[in-house]
């Protein structure tokens, strides 16, 4: 198991400042192509979730909220390691939640900005759609500590809260 770096963030009221050992550097908002400060449209920095993998403690990921899900591979390298995009090629960059299977690091969810719950088997080099179940906003996605194919979503749809997505074809 390897040492994680200590990271600490500074809010002001519109920069947020990360530092890895005491070198700082900007990790957002950024205001999105003709956005002015003091615009009220999304900014793209704007983070949603943070997780470090259950399996690999020198591996997180991070989503925002229009700027969809990134993992850090190598983080006891960083900054020499960058962030890769895991969703860029999806639909939409909108990322509500995400989670990754603690039995098989392999496996991640995401809850995207459509309603869709992707599923990767490969860290996120490919995704496919759960199913036909949408919801409006998914606030937590947890993955059952055993089995990777039982996912529960937490979501503001009134008659699905709690949803589980067994034997789903692709699976």
């Amino acid at each position: 198991m390897s040492m994680l770096p200590e990271l600490r963030i500074l809010a002001s009221p519109s920069i947020i400042w990360a530092s890895v050992s005491q070198r700082w550097q900007r990790a957002g908002p950024a205001y999105l192509v003709g956005d002015a400060p003091g615009s009220t449209n999304y900014q793209a920095g704007d983070m949603v979730q943070v997780s470090v993998d259950p399996v690999d403690s020198d591996t997180i990921y991070a989503s925002s909220l229009d700027g969809g899900l990134w993992r850090l591979s190598q983080v006891s390298r960083y900054p020499r390691s960058s962030w890769t995009p895991l969703t860029d090629r999806e639909t939409t960059l909108r990322t509500c939640s995400f989670a990754v299977a603690p039995s098989n690091n392999r496996i991640l969810y995401v809850a995207d900005g459509l309603g869709r719950i992707l599923r990767s088997n490969n860290l996120g080099d490919s995704w496919i759609d759960t199913g036909p179940t949408r919801f409006n906003y998914v606030s937590k996605i947890l993955v059952h500590p055993d089995d990777p194919n039982v996912v529960y979503v937490a979501s503001d749809r009134r008659d699905r809260i709690w949803n589980s997505f067994t034997g789903v074809a692709g699976f």
